[in-house]
């Protein structure tokens, strides 16, 4: 496996994943708005998301350091809801 395991996906893999992330990107912007203390998503230990986690760290939507939900993640959010 590489450094970067989304290479190692196949075409539909890739998709699935980045339109998944996408869809908990809404999610994760709900919990980082309604969470008072300011502090990352609260799922960001949950390892069920490690995969999709790594893929939003990767797309510079939340932070590798501390799972805040970076500009570009309140975008990708806000966009999904669009559709």
């Amino acid at each position: 496996m590489t450094d970067n395991p989304d290479s190692d996906l196949s075409g539909g893999q890739n998709q699935f994943l980045d339109q998944y992330t996408r869809h908990l990107m809404v999610q994760w912007c709900h919990s980082a708005l309604v969470n008072s203390e300011g502090t990352g998503i609260p799922v960001w230990n949950n390892p069920e998301h490690g995969v999709y986690r790594n893929h939003a760290v990767t797309k510079k939507w939340i932070s590798a350091k501390d799972g805040k939900v970076l500009s570009a993640g309140w975008k990708t959010g806000a966009t999904f809801l669009k559709r």
